[in-house]
Order: structure tokens, then sequence, then C-alpha cells
């Protein structure tokens, strides 16, 4: 059948697509699952072709294209669905980049911003490298130079990204929104919304929107209609890490006051010009945290309204005084020390 046919068919379908700057290690299994997308090493593709869903072997489909589909990464994303291929295509490509943006949030205290890996559909990602020219208006000196945008590394989900994943928050975040952890429907979109909020944000290069989109992803987690975001999102980022000493020595209050300022320049005015790469690794920090004590108690937290009544009681026996009982016990406070190489996180 000509392809111009097979587009407009209507059936079950396997999309995958190559995925450049990802690896899956044996430490699991060379392929991870993120809702209905599967990421899987190559040299498995074969092995496991038919629970996929592909019904020739590999071998067969590489003979009927010149390209060397099969062979240009180490790692795919394979997407099963139904419909037809010319009006499926958009749906199937953003499905694929929403579950690499949720990969990205992992990144999340695992390394440094500024030197975490960057990932994604092969062709849409190639690692960069910016060039600038000085060229004397007075003389015949002229000056030329480059910077890596990204950093070389790619992210292998390996024995040492795994540890550290069950230990924090994102092993258990894929756990709610892959169904094997049961919280309400609407709050396991939730945290899916704002991790991909978030790695969208860490895969771009632009300071003031990836501040935004974590601010979005803040609000998205601990805020409902007609709230006073102002008023209520100090307290209830309060309510989750207030208890630590941290908060009151780094004056958190205050830094929370500013971002939120900050957010509302740029969304209402336009002005971003005083968002710094601080502002947004303090951000970083603030999910960090939310996100690890939000995953660790799916049943205390299974709605957004538990996080909400969970805040207000906090308030509650803060102001009556007396022996703090609301806060579960195992809450935990991540701070990051960052240094030159890479990022320790430490856990009090």
């Amino acid at each position: 059948m000509k392809t111009s046919n097979v587009g407009n068919k209507y059936g079950n379908w396997v999309f995958i697509v190559p995925i450049s700057n990802l690896f899956l290690s044996d430490k699991l299994n060379k392929e991870y699952q993120i809702g209905r997308v599967s990421f899987i090493s190559s040299d498995k593709l074969p092995r496991i072709r038919k629970r996929l869903g592909f019904y020739k072997k590999l071998s067969e489909i590489k003979k009927r294209f010149y390209i060397d589909f099969f062979g240009c990464t180490k790692t795919y994303a394979v997407y099963r669905i139904t419909g037809k291929p010319n009006e499926i295509r958009n749906n199937c490509l953003n499905a694929i980049r929403e579950a690499l943006y949720i990969l990205c949030t992992s990144q999340l205290g695992f390394s440094q911003r500024l030197s975490h890996s960057r990932f994604g559909i092969y062709g849409e990602h190639i690692s960069q490298k910016s060039y600038v020219l000085f060229s004397s208006s007075h003389s015949d000196d002229s000056l030329m130079n480059f910077t890596s945008i990204d950093s070389p590394i790619p992210l292998e989900l390996n024995g040492l990204w795994k540890n550290y994943q069950d230990k924090i928050f994102f092993s258990r975040l894929m756990n709610i929104i892959n169904g094997k952890i049961y919280v309400n429907k609407y709050w396991r979109s939730q945290l899916k919304r704002a991790a991909i909020l978030i790695g969208k944000g860490m895969q771009s290069y632009d300071v003031p929107s990836s501040f935004l989109n974590n601010m979005i992803a803040l609000e998205i987690l601990l805020t409902k209609q007609g709230d006073k975001y102002s008023q209520v999102l100090p307290e209830r980022i309060e309510a989750f890490l207030g208890w630590a000493g941290y908060w009151e020595t780094h004056n958190f209050e205050p830094k929370i006051n500013r971002i939120y300022d900050l957010r509302c320049e740029f969304v209402h005015n336009g002005i971003f010009d005083n968002i710094t790469e601080s502002d947004l690794l303090f951000t970083d920090e603030l999910l960090l945290n939310l996100l690890t004590n939000l995953c660790s108690h799916p049943i205390t937290f299974q709605t957004k309204d538990d996080v909400i009544s969970f805040s207000d009681k906090v308030k509650a026996e803060k102001l009556l005084g007396g022996k703090r009982k609301i806060r579960p016990k195992k809450l935990v406070f991540l701070r990051q020390r960052t240094i030159k190489t890479k990022t320790k996180t430490k856990i009090i």
C-alpha cells in the first residue's frame, strides 16, 4: 500500500521515535515507563517487539526504508495508539514530549541546573554551542570564542540515578502517575502537570521562563481558584517546611514574598529583568521539598483539599500554641549545597 494511503488508514499503531542523549542501563532492565510512554534501549527493542505490538520483525521493517531508523540513537520512545497516522501524529509527539519533561524533573536536586543533561526527540534536540565574535572598529583585531550551552553528558538511568530517585520523590511520583499508588484522579493530574512544567523549565535556557514555569507549578500544587496567592503561598509552604531551623535562618518567608512579587511583575507587566538565577534555584529548592513530602505521604495527601486542609490546621495549631501534632513525623527538609562539579542534597 502507498505511504499516502497508509497515513489515512484507521487502526492500532505502534508509534516510535528515537531519543537523543538518554541512556537506560541494565539496573533498570533497559526500560522505563511514564504513563503510556515506554523508553526502551535500542538493543532491547528487537527482543520485545511482540510485547510492544509490532506485527513484523524490526529487521524486516528496516528493509522498507532507506534511513537507518533503528540505528540512530541508543534509546527509543514507544507509544501505542488507535487512529489514523496523519491525524494522530502530533498527539503522539506531544505525549512523548510530556513524558520527556516529566523525566527531566528527576534531575531536580540530582544535578546542578546549569550542568544537568538535556535530552529529547532526535532531531528536535541538538547539543548546542554559542559562538560570539568581537571585531575592532579601529584596528584589525578580532576575537572569536564559543560556550557550550548543553552538558555533553547524557542522562543515564542507572543504579546511582535509581537509588537517588527512590530516596527523594521521583520514583513515588512515577508510581502515582502510573497508577501504582492511589491518589485522587484530579490530584494525580495536578502532580503530573506540575512535573511537566518543571521539566519544561529545566530544558529551557531562559532563566525568567524557567522561573515562571516553577511558580506556576508551585501554584498548581498549593492553591485553588479564589485564593489570595500572596497570602496563602507562604503559609502553605511553611506548613511543609517551617518546622526546620533553615526556615528562619535562611529567611525563607521574605524570599517567598520576593519570588511572588517577581512572578506578578512578569505576568502582569512583562517585567523580568529582576529575576535572577538565585531566584530560580530557590524555586527549585521549594519544589524539591514539596514534591518529596507530598509524594512520600500519599495517604495523607490524596487530594489538593487535603493539602489545603493540612496547611489550615498547621496555621491554627501555631496560633493556639502548645505541642505541635499535625505535621507527619517523617516530613523532610532538603538543602542543596551546590559545588563546582556536583550537587549534594542534605536531608535533615
